[in-house]
């Protein structure tokens, strides 16, 4: 990740295993080499602001590459390297949740600046409450897991209160 207009930083996930971060200071370029034998589409890559760190005008570049053969520490490799684009998912509303469509279980990321008690809703389309979960995050990056088990397919909307302010997004059940 280059191009950075504020600090942010960068995670790698494998569904919903945390693979790599990497998290340096400034507008310093951010870097993840992971070798792997496990192929897997589900991939992802968490971009957040360190500090509060946020721009709705100014962007960064998100580059990956994949290759056949392993990485060096250079990052070069032997053989063939593809680059792809890949979908950047953006904190939105308040928190960041993952995978989505989503089948037994939700991963939310909620980036708090203090200490806070969060409650976190599941909404049917009809605006019940499907599941309800309550848990005390710490400051910095903090993550709330969430059964999805009892769900049906379907649309669903995710509700996260932490003190005055309420965040939503929708969620999609899908087995």
């Amino acid at each position: 990740m280059s191009t950075l207009p504020a600090d942010y930083d960068v995670k790698l996930y494998r569904n919903n295993t945390l693979l790599a971060t990497s998290q340096n200071g400034g507008t310093a370029s951010e870097q993840i080499l992971y070798n792997t034998t496990t192929v897997s589409t589900s991939y992802y890559a968490y971009v957040y602001g360190y500090g509060g760190a946020h721009s709705n005008t100014q962007c960064y570049t998100l580059r990956v590459s994949l290759s056949s053969s392993s990485w060096r520490t250079d990052g070069s490799t032997e053989g063939q390297v593809e680059e792809i684009e890949i979908p950047v998912q953006f904190e939105q509303d308040g928190f960041l949740m993952f995978p989505n469509p989503a089948s037994d279980r939700l991963s939310i990321e909620i980036p708090v600046e203090k200490d806070s008690d969060v409650q976190l809703s599941i909404l049917d389309a009809a605006g019940r409450r499907t599941v309800q979960q309550q848990q005390f995050v710490t400051k910095g990056d903090s993550r709330m897991n969430v059964d999805l088990g009892q769900l049906a397919n379907g649309i669903y909307f995710v509700q996260l209160r932490m003190g005055d302010s309420t965040y939503i997004q929708k969620l999609v059940v899908q087995r």
